[in-house]
């Protein structure tokens, strides 16, 4: 009988009114795909890059544009790396060091300010930055940056609040632990895939974050499907065919026969 490696997350977030199931996964799908192609845009740039300055990606029309800057307020860009969106191959490389844009300025900004909370707050000291823009204030997303071939890290993540200007706002943690998943299991024929749990929560599911480094971890893992449980949904993403479902712990276990333990 093939089953799930399981683990257990913290998670904050909740939903306290119904939901269209089938809206909400193909949103969080979107974003976790787009959230992913940012993280593959920031690994290949610091690759290139042999240096201690920070990285940031942004999309640009149908490109994907990192930046290279130093750790203190300049003004200026050290390295210009362009992909494409969709294929994610590198286009261009501009060693030539050139003066920030605006928008360049605000991100800038933000991602400064949230190196600097490293320093002072129990924050992951090595991480990627994902910044959305928000009926024109900035959500700033702190994801830890995966450093191991052996294990994916889930959770550990935050997300900061930022003023039209890019003035910090807030922070929270978005999950209140950092869960390990081998990227392999000795018993892999058995193994359907992984599984975390919400804890604690009525209508938590799996984030975009989630599915960012998940997808990230793609070529490593032997595994293809990731579960998230709470008390009322079950998320199934299928990282081969690109599909997430969500569905009710009910319907879930009706349809599987299988009785899911908080």
């Amino acid at each position: 009988m093939k089953k799930y490696a399981i683990l257990l997350f913290i998670c904050f977030p909740s939903f306290g009114q119904t939901v269209d199931l089938k809206i909400q996964a193909d949103k969080i799908l979107q974003q976790g795909d787009n959230f992913y192609r940012l993280l593959v845009a920031n690994s290949k740039t610091l690759q290139l890059n042999n240096t201690d300055d920070l990285i940031f990606s942004y999309k640009e029309n149908e490109q994907l544009v990192s930046i290279v800057f130093p750790k203190d307020k300049s003004n200026k860009i050290l390295r210009t790396v362009r992909f494409d969106w969709k294929s994610l191959e590198m286009i261009s490389d501009n060693k030539e060091s050139r003066t920030e844009t605006e928008t360049e300025r605000l991100f800038k900004k933000m991602v400064l300010n949230m190196y600097a909370s490293t320093m002072y707050f129990p924050l992951p000291k090595s991480f990627w930055a994902i910044i959305e823009n928000q009926d024109g204030a900035f959500s700033a997303y702190l994801i830890p940056r995966q450093e191991s071939s052996t294990e994916l890290i889930l959770g550990n993540d935050f997300l900061f609040k930022y003023k039209p200007n890019g003035e910090f706002k807030d922070f929270k943690h978005l999950h209140s632990n950092a869960i390990p998943i081998p990227t392999k299991f000795q018993n892999k024929d058995e193994l359907e895939g992984t599984l975390h749990t919400h804890a604690n929560r009525n209508d938590d599911f799996i984030t975009a974050l989630d599915i960012a480094t998940i997808l990230s971890y793609k070529q490593k893992v032997d595994w293809t499907r990731h579960l998230v449980t709470s008390n009322k949904y079950v998320s199934v993403f299928d990282m081969d065919k690109m599909t997430l479902e969500i569905i009710t712990r009910k319907d879930y276990e009706a349809r599987t026969g299988k009785k899911l333990k908080l």
